[in-house]
């Protein structure tokens, strides 16, 4: 995309699987017909779209994590640290509203280890 003074802007592309999963971010070096494929992450989020509740699964459980669940503007609306040996969060969404909402789980140290994308109907 070019402006006035013919400069190009920087752009970030997101491609989101079915689940609302990140499959991965920028531009990929060749644009082509296949397909990007991903490594299964060991983490999961059921129902999307939700309703009252979600439950997030991870398999490995060997290290404690952070889950922290934002709105469309950034902003923090729950947050919970896992133990060592959870394997299993439930959230309670009933009183978010109808859009879209990021998830996020974290390592003890702050780094993104997982992202998605989730709905409430």
């Amino acid at each position: 995309m070019l402006d006035n003074e013919n400069e190009y802007y920087k752009a970030w592309l997101l491609k989101l699987d079915a689940c609302g999963d990140l499959v991965w971010t920028g531009c990929p070096p060749i644009v082509g017909v296949e397909e990007l494929q991903r490594q299964d992450s060991g983490y999961k989020i059921y129902p999307n779209p939700m309703d009252n509740w979600c439950t997030f699964e991870r398999i490995n459980a060997e290290t404690k994590c952070t889950l922290s669940l934002a709105d469309v503007t950034g902003k923090q609306l729950w947050h919970c640290q896992m133990k060592t040996d959870q394997h299993q969060q439930t959230i309670e969404t009933s009183q978010l509203a109808p859009s879209s909402y990021l998830l996020q789980v974290k390592d003890a140290m702050g780094l993104l280890l997982w992202s998605t994308l989730l709905w409430r109907n």
